[in-house]
């Protein structure tokens, strides 16, 4: 609490008009005083930052951790001014995924770049709470596959190749057909 010496001596600490009267070399003088009282100011922010940032606080300090932070700082009238900072740190985030491709294929991570060749791939993008999200992409490439049958039919007879067609003259003869993200390829002699 602020306190006012007036010309008499004595202490004021609210605002308001006080009136002094002294005698100076045997006259008398009054002396009026208009007291104003400025009062401190509270305020209150809430804020986030993301692991890893620092935040500055209104006197100066710095934070990197989740709390409740009291800044003491003059406000425009010269008074202190009280500010609580409540602090909240977001966790960045980290996930992995593992997916499998055909030879051939392209994948694109989640950062936009592409890979066509098995491997371990990080990728680096901002999360819904705009903190670093690390993604760790495991890609596998599956060749492609080939699997030749020799058969023999009767003239006349039928025969129904893998992927459903049919053939009744000597030829060659080739299926292609996807298998859990597999292509494979059959070739048929008859």
């Amino acid at each position: 609490m602020a306190r006012h010496t007036l010309p008499d001596g004595a202490t004021a600490t609210t605002t308001g008009t006080y009136f002094h009267i002294s005698n100076a070399a045997g006259c008398d003088s009054t002396i009026t005083t208009n007291l104003t009282v400025i009062p401190n100011t509270t305020s209150t922010q809430t804020l986030s930052i993301c692991d890893g940032a620092t935040h500055t606080l209104p006197d100066g300090a710095t934070a990197t951790v989740t709390g409740v932070y009291t800044s003491h700082i003059a406000n425009a009238a010269g008074c202190d001014s009280t500010i609580t900072t409540n602090l909240t740190v977001i966790p960045n985030t980290t996930s992995t995924q593992t997916l499998s491709i055909c030879d051939g294929a392209t994948h694109t991570l989640p950062d936009g770049a592409t890979a066509t060749v098995t491997g371990v791939y990080t990728s680096h993008i901002a999360n819904a709470a705009g903190c670093d999200s690390t993604i760790t992409t495991n890609l596998t490439v599956i060749p492609n596959t080939t699997s030749t049958q020799t058969l023999s039919i009767c003239d006349g007879a039928t025969h129904t190749l893998p992927d459903g067609a049919t053939a009744t003259i000597t030829g060659t003869y080739v299926s292609h057909f996807p298998i859990q993200q597999d292509v494979i390829q059959r070739s048929q002699r008859i």
